[in-house]
């Protein structure tokens, strides 16, 4: 026979450093605030790769800020966003800019031009993904986007002329920006 255990549970359980349901993150202040550059792209279809090829040109970043390469983005990027303080999203966006052309963009600013059925585990649409992130109170307090107006969004390996040139632009954008962010 099993054993009882005595009287009923005061709380639920939680995991170890889990917030509490509904819970706001605390921004921690100076050098300590938990940063994150994350590039998200497919490389097979031709500019959406520009947000993974910057990491490469992302050395000498302060020390604490985590380079992170999110590949297609989808559901994985709650849990990289659920730890963070602050996040620089770098992402080829159709802004109707010129080709190359970098913008730095709040996440309220932009307007998603992705055209996916629905949300999947794989692949999805960043703006959801931050939305659902702030609903479920694990998106950190700031989070902005490394815009680079794309070219070309089609099957194919390779950035276009133009965008490929603007890579060591985007990458100080986003060395400036993560400056400001601590």
């Amino acid at each position: 026979m099993p054993k009882k255990l005595k009287g009923p549970r005061k709380k639920p359980a939680r995991s170890r450093g889990q917030p509490k349901a509904g819970a706001r993150k605390k921004a921690i202040a100076g050098p300590e605030k938990r940063v994150a550059v994350i590039g998200i792209g497919n490389p097979l279809m031709k500019d959406d790769g520009a947000g993974l090829s910057v990491i490469d040109l992302l050395s000498g970043m302060p020390k604490g800020v985590l380079i992170v390469d999110a590949g297609t983005g989808g559901m994985g990027l709650l849990h990289i966003l659920n730890d963070l303080d602050a996040a620089v999203i770098v992402d080829a966006v159709d802004f109707g800019g010129e080709p190359g052309e970098i913008r730095v963009l709040s996440h309220k600013e932009a307007v998603s031009t992705k055209k996916l059925p629905g949300l999947s585990l794989h692949e999805g649409d960043i703006l959801k993904i931050i939305e659902m992130s702030r609903r479920l109170g694990e998106c950190p307090e700031m989070i902005l986007i490394c815009a680079i107006q794309p070219a070309e969004i089609r099957a194919g390996i390779g950035l276009t002329e133009n965008v490929e040139k603007a890579m060591p632009r985007l990458a100080r954008a986003v060395k400036e920006t993560v400056k400001k962010m601590r």
